[in-house]
């Protein structure tokens, strides 16, 4: 989805800058005032970007919902069984829900999977489905079954009847319009060749030879100890939570791609002036294909890479450059989600526009999950308190403070590092908490994957340890 992209950004900028702006007002003809021209530029090439990404948005979504169901319905059917044993929120290192670190969601991924297999009815065209995202639930889901379901595997029961034709009296189509389900374009074709369980052996592989990619890259422009702070930080995202789950992986390959992009592309990204589009689309594409999990990971990751490779860069220039960034980012990503609402509002004559922005408003209201009061320090302590290792976590959440900031206070006074180095990368350790802060009903409600985004914290933080204690590669003899 991107590539597309890159050709557009680049056929506007080049149409626009072709451009004669000409002004009938004599005293502003001036050629030391180029201002004005160089910002209507600019915000007609966004505005332009944005509308050419719902565009092809779009079309890409018609061509998923017109590939063939049935090869889809039989390759998720040979694993069904299989998904429902495991439940709605399985855990692949632990036998109860205590710890967050690894549990999979296979609620959101049941309901993917139920997206992507829904049969074209005769009520609605290819473009509608496509809009309005369809799929079948059944009334009595998490309450009535045998055997007795709860609320957490309802969305895999739903998946179970829909597949094996079950129940059909008591089924209803139901749908999820205000998101993209962009992650469709990639899931449909896949699943016409590949059962669910082949899709995470498949997943594993891939995102194992892109982070093995990453840190060889990575090492060789800066060198091995960062490779070895990537590497870390990962583990707080939990790659086998990432192969083994449809719903985590989405904003993981964002995350890689953009970090390929940036360690092979910098010079002409830089040379070309083309960083604010390169997080303007990072920002389109997490909008198009999440279903809205660890977000912000997408901007925190990249702009720590850009950070490493072009370390001379001034303290100004960076922090600046940090602030064009998540700027592009969040014009991306609200831009293309607010794109989505316009088209099927249109398409499907529903309001979803309202549908959207009530969301919105809900998940980030400071409401708690049992939609009882708001969320204070105290709800959230009690809430959290329960989960297995919250003590361990909450020991080494001190340690990790009491070494970072001592690393910082011997570091500079010792080896005299430049605030230039620190500061930016202090900054960017903040992104998750901001986020945080902004969508607490989210981040509270589903707290086993809103976690992972603190891996940008952590990459940030070893990243200021690394440099406060010398970041000089390593050579043969200190490896040996």
């Amino acid at each position: 989805f991107e590539w597309p992209l890159f050709f557009v950004t680049k056929f506007i900028k080049k149409e626009l800058d072709n451009v004669k702006w000409t002004c009938t007002i004599p005293h502003l003809t001036s050629p030391h005032l180029t201002s004005p021209h160089r910002n209507h530029n600019f915000i007609l090439s966004t505005v332009l970007i944005l509308i050419a990404s719902v565009i092809i948005g779009t079309v890409l979504m018609f061509v998923a919902y017109s590939l063939p169901v049935e090869p889809m319905r039989k390759n998720v059917a040979k694993s069904i069984d299989m998904m429902m044993k495991e439940g709605g929120r399985n855990s692949w290192a632990a036998l109860t829900l205590g710890n967050p670190y690894s549990i999979a969601d296979g609620f959101t991924d049941s309901l993917m999977l139920n997206i992507a297999t829904f049969k074209n009815n005769e009520y609605s065209s290819k473009i509608q489905n496509a809009m309005s995202n369809p799929f079948l639930s059944y009334e009595n889901a998490g309450n009535n079954s045998n055997p007795p379901y709860t609320e957490r595997t309802s969305t895999t029961e739903n998946l179970y009847n829909s597949l094996k034709n079950k129940n059909e009296d008591k089924m209803f189509v139901n749908t999820y319009s205000r998101y993209w389900h962009g992650y469709l374009i990639i899931l449909k074709p896949l699943l016409i060749f590949f059962s669910v369980s082949s899709l995470r052996i498949l997943n594993f592989v891939t995102q194992f030879l892109i982070i093995s990619l990453i840190i060889l890259k990575l090492a060789e422009v800066t060198n091995s100890k960062y490779s070895l702070a990537f590497s870390i930080s990962l583990l707080t995202i939990d790659p086998i939570s990432t192969a083994v789950c449809f719903q985590y992986s989405t904003v993981f390959y964002i995350c890689l791609l953009s970090i390929l992009i940036i360690l092979f592309k910098n010079n002409s990204l830089l040379t070309s002036k083309k960083y604010f589009d390169f997080f303007m689309i990072v920002g389109i594409c997490t909008s198009f294909f999440d279903f809205l999990t660890y977000p912000f990971a997408s901007l925190g990751f990249p702009t720590i890479f850009f950070l490493l490779i072009n370390k001379d860069i001034g303290l100004k220039n960076k922090i600046y450059k940090m602030l064009k960034f998540a700027l592009a980012w969040g014009i991306g990503y609200i831009g293309m989600w607010f794109g989505k609402w316009i088209v099927a509002s249109i398409v499907t004559n529903e309001n979803v526009i309202l549908n959207g922005l009530n969301s919105v408003i809900f998940r980030i209201n400071g409401v708690r999950a049992d939609y009882g009061g708001a969320i204070t320090w105290e709800w959230a302590f009690s809430h959290f308190k329960d989960i297995k290792g919250f003590q361990t976590i909450i020991f080494m959440f001190f340690v990790s403070v009491f070494v970072t900031f001592f690393s910082l206070f011997v570091s500079l006074r010792k080896h005299n590092i430049s605030l230039k180095e620190i500061l930016p990368l202090v900054l960017v350790s903040l992104y998750p908490f901001i986020w945080y802060a902004i969508v607490q009903n989210h981040t509270i409600i589903h707290y086993f994957f809103t976690h992972k985004l603190l891996s940008v914290t952590v990459f940030a933080v070893l990243c200021i340890i690394i440099k406060c204690t010398g970041d000089k590669n390593f050579n043969a003899q200190q490896i040996r």
